[in-house]
């Protein structure tokens, strides 16, 4: 889903903005960030690249 069609939806229903969002490229989707990562403790040849990692690391500052 191209990021434009979700920043729409997000307005439509009211919800998270855009800047809350990370994609995940082990997935091939958008996910919360605060969430954090989905697989913390399997491989993920992405963790070196991955924005929702990093700041879940630092504990969701952003």
């Amino acid at each position: 889903m191209p990021n434009t069609e979700l920043k729409n939806q997000n307005k439509e229903k009211g919800k998270k903005s855009e800047e809350e969002l990370g994609f995940c490229a082990k997935d091939g989707e958008y996910r919360l960030i605060k969430e954090g990562c989905p697989y913390p403790k399997d491989y993920c040849p992405y963790r070196k690249a991955c924005l929702i990692h990093f700041i879940s690391k630092k504990g969701g500052d952003f």
